[in-house]
């Protein structure tokens, strides 16, 4: 019973506990979790589900889940110093001295300040004295580390199937990678990934881009990425969106078009910086068979964004008069587009 308490202080490094004896027994007193950031963004939520999954595992002596869970929370927020302490505590009685020195050593540069760093130097050098080769840095993960950075600097963002330097990242959080530094990388990988999807974005040589169903898919994928590396609300903004947008031509290419035109009509007020996503409820409308609305909404789209002699536009045009049985109109615009 001593020995769990002794673990349970360990883990808060607050002296809050407080001995009873009643019928020749001890009880402890509960400490309260630290470390917590208590936001309601989705990765403040994240960090505090695993830091509070990783104290219950610890208390209950599961020290592996600890482990596993006071990582999900270092990676998550890689800047906050308490997941550290909490992870070298757990690699200290799963018997890897090394890395609890490692961690302690992350947590006493990252907060040195704190109040109880006093106990922590303590508990870094009961670990030092059991460890028995050195504490830096694994030597896997420093390679896959430079693999990373090399591919953030020089190649792919993420390509299809989650690979480039997405795929590098995965690894690495797989081999347990984390340190402060994790925060600055996810920050390039995001940017390198975004810059990505917008240029995919970017019109061709008319007012649409081409992409095909693999490469709207791949642009999904992006954003599944961007929403987890994402800590900041405006970058979750975009990402929200930017989601409309890929949703409302994933929903034109597999035939909802129901659906697609209610997205776009959004995705257009959303995404006032891609002037075509209005494009895409006009192909909407005529492919549920309401030729008078979409000549309407293309009509006014195309005066808005200053597209009525583009090509595209054009022939759009004609054929949505063609549909309405207004031939001559139609042949009208034919022939001047062939002249």
């Amino acid at each position: 019973m001593i020995r769990r308490v002794i673990r349970r202080l360990a883990l808060t490094g607050i002296l809050l506990a407080c001995w009873l004896l009643v019928a020749g027994s001890a009880k402890a007193q509960e400490p309260p979790m630290d470390g917590l950031v208590g936001g309601s963004e989705p990765w403040e939520v994240a960090h505090d589900t695993a830091m509070l999954a990783g104290r219950e595992a610890y208390n209950a002596e599961d020290f592996q889940r600890a482990r596993q869970e006071f990582l999900r929370a270092a990676q998550t927020l890689p800047e906050r110093p308490a997941a550290y302490r909490n992870l070298a505590r757990a690699h200290f009685w799963l018997g890897n001295y090394s890395r609890a020195t490692r961690f302690y050593d992350v947590y006493l540069e990252i907060a040195s300040g704190a109040a109880d760093a006093g106990d922590i130097e303590e508990e870094r050098a009961a670990a030092v004295a059991r460890a028995t080769d050195d504490p830096g840095p694994d030597a896997s993960q420093e390679m896959a580390l430079r693999s990373l950075r090399r591919e953030i600097d020089e190649g792919r963002g993420y390509t299809v199937g989650g690979g480039g330097a997405w795929g590098l990242y995965r690894t690495l959080l797989r081999m347990g990678y984390a340190e402060p530094a994790l925060a600055e990388l996810q920050r390039e990988l995001r940017g390198k990934i975004a810059l990505e999807f917008e240029r995919d974005l970017e019109p061709d040589d008319g007012i649409l881009p081409v992409l095909t169903r693999e490469e709207w898919t791949l642009q999904e994928d992006r954003l599944d990425a961007l929403e987890e590396l994402t800590r900041r609300r405006s970058d979750r903004e975009m990402v929200d969106r930017r989601r409309l947008v890929v949703e409302t031509a994933r929903d034109l290419l597999d035939g909802r078009y129901g659906r697609a035109g209610e997205r776009a009509l959004e995705a257009t007020l959303q995404n006032g910086d891609l002037p075509y996503v209005g494009f895409y409820r006009v192909v909407a409308l005529e492919r549920s068979r309401r030729p008078d609305d979409a000549l309407s909404a293309l009509d006014g789209w195309a005066g808005e964004v200053g597209a009525d002699g583009d090509p595209l536009v054009r022939v759009f045009r004609g054929q949505l008069l063609q549909q309405l049985d207004r031939s001559d109109e139609a042949a009208t615009i034919f022939k001047e587009i062939l002249r």
